[in-house]
């Protein structure tokens, strides 16, 4: 904990790890996700048990993926849209008793900001102005519908220093028990010091993710990197093919300045009126 708290080279520690210590941290996780399905059965077999299965929805979800040593990465999560999408990767099963007899697989984008309209949705309930999102009802009726949907993501605090590889992205050398302050009023949570907020700000990476695209804005210290990946052909993002497509290049950075600047997401259609532009394998 000293360690991570006191340094921003976290990273660079993770990446010089033996191929024993990574296979005994996937090995840790593998062992979380089964401890966490044993959960799930419990509660399901509680809820049929007392007669409520068939009179509940349910959601199972999770706040984020992780990095797990996959290429152009280390361990953790939030820190980077580059190198895959593992870390923002969650599960989205929904059991719903008046569709229970329609199992479905919906390889759709969709967001965690559409779980909330969707329940509300399943509940018969109007939609709250407040919010977001987008209910997912259409594919849970017809797997084989398409609402369009795009991720726009940034990331929050970074930890530690960013790595792409041939560019510099800009962050801060200060660790965080530099930059943050244990706040007793707040329950005690670590909370950013004021005079870094706005540094935060600056350094943040955002991103905009189609079916078949995804773009990374990084803020970097001698220019700002903004890398496309093709994702059918580079889960790992690995290879930048902005050069190779210049016009998905330009409308998916048109559509991501557009939400950063006025928080109004764009749909595919918007972006791609013709169709979204399908990729050719790599020579």
């Amino acid at each position: 904990v000293d360690q991570w708290i006191g340094s921003v080279d976290m990273a660079n520690k993770w990446r010089a790890m033996p191929p024993e210590d990574v296979a005994q941290i996937n090995g840790l996780y593998d062992g979380c996700v089964r401890k966490f399905d044993d959960c799930v059965r419990q509660v399901l077999d509680q809820l049929k048990a007392t007669g409520q299965l068939e009179n509940t929805i349910i959601l199972i979800t999770g706040d984020h993926g992780d990095d797990l040593f996959e290429p152009n990465t280390t361990f953790g999560h939030g820190l980077s849209f580059n190198g895959g999408d593992q870390n923002s990767n969650i599960p989205a099963i929904f059991y719903v008793p008046e569709l229970k007899d329609q199992p479905a697989k919906v390889a759709k984008v969709v967001r965690s900001i559409d779980f909330a309209p969707t329940l509300l949705d399943l509940a018969g309930m109007g939609p709250d102005p407040r919010m977001e999102g987008t209910s997912l009802m259409p594919y849970l009726k017809d797997p084989k519908a398409d609402l369009g949907l795009t991720f726009f993501g940034e990331t929050s605090y970074l930890f530690c220093k960013r790595y792409i590889p041939g560019e510099t992205p800009r962050g801060y050398d200060k660790p965080m028990d530099s930059t943050t302050q244990i706040d007793e009023n707040f329950d005690c949570h670590f909370v950013l010091k004021d005079e870094y907020q706005n540094l935060v700000l600056e350094t943040k990476e955002r991103v905009i993710r189609t079916e078949r695209w995804k773009l990374v804005f990084t803020p970097g210290q001698r220019y700002d990197i903004v890398r496309l990946y093709d994702l059918p052909h580079d889960p790992h993002c690995e290879r930048d093919v902005k050069f190779q497509y210049p016009e998905v290049f330009a409308a998916l950075k048109e559509h991501l300045w557009k939400w950063m600047r006025d928080k109004k997401e764009s749909r595919i259609q918007e972006i791609f009126p013709y169709g979204e532009p399908v990729s050719l394998p790599p020579a």
